[in-house]
């Protein structure tokens, strides 16, 4: 089956990183795509848009190599933005940077005292109560468990963080989505520090926001599983965790 739209076709560079976002609102309200890089290719950040090959922009003056990047709705009064973690550290500093496709430099920058590298991020509504999106970012192992934090671009600090004991490796990609979760749980989940049975889990962890998809850099066991998590914003101590092998 031939695709119905071929974008960068004349790209001779090898792609790092893909995320997707309404960057363009003056035309549709279609999503529109952004890549990165692998090092020997330019270090910017390319925009096009499968409804109109037309149209393309360029993020160029990037603070460092792009390791990954995640889309959403970062900045209040815009478009959606490009969220971003460097390879390499700028300085000492691994930061949290934050673009718009047409600006000229990041409008904001989180964990500006960070020296630790950061290994994955995405971007989603993870914390129903704020009026922007949120990233979600993974950083190192701590006492054997991997510290994920949760950003935004109003704000330096994590405003939260999810630490989960199963999760004892670096993290090789995240992903923001919204489970099927039952009213009670079932098998390969767990629900942590309620201290009586709730008749309606579903409807709890989905007023938390959106869910975050983790995948190890090194599969445990002979199985390769995606771990779902999500915490109360208000309560970080109650938990939702799921595991799901996706290759045995």
């Amino acid at each position: 089956m031939n695709p119905s739209v071929t974008l960068f076709a004349s790209n001779i560079h090898k792609i790092r990183n893909i995320t997707s976002s309404n960057f363009l609102t003056t035309v549709d309200s279609f999503d529109e795509v952004a890549v990165t890089y692998e090092p020997g290719g330019p270090m910017e950040i390319h925009f096009v848009k499968p409804t109109d090959i037309t149209w393309c922009a360029t993020r160029t003056g990037l603070a460092g190599r792009p390791l990954q990047i995640a889309g959403g709705h970062f900045y209040k009064t815009s478009a959606d933005s490009i969220a971003m973690i460097t390879a390499n550290s700028v300085g000492v500093y691994y930061e949290i940077y934050f673009y718009l496709p047409g600006s000229s430099s990041a409008f904001a920058i989180s964990q500006t005292n960070n020296t630790v590298p950061f290994t994955a991020i995405t971007g989603g509504r993870f914390d129903q109560n704020l009026t922007v999106d949120q990233v979600a970012v993974a950083g190192p192992v701590i006492d054997g468990v991997c510290q994920i934090g949760y950003y935004s671009a109003y704000q330096n600090d994590a405003y939260r963080y999810a630490a989960q004991k199963a999760i004892q490796t670096e993290v090789a990609v995240l992903s923001c989505g919204k489970l099927n979760i039952p009213k009670l749980i079932g098998n390969y989940e767990r629900i942590e520090d309620f201290d009586n049975e709730q008749s309606d889990y579903a409807s709890i962890v989905e007023s938390w926001g959106a869910q975050t998809a983790v995948l190890l850099q090194n599969h445990q066991g002979h199985s390769i599983p995606i771990f779902w998590i999500s915490n109360n914003p208000s309560d970080i101590n109650k938990k939702y965790f799921k595991i799901t092998p996706i290759v045995r």
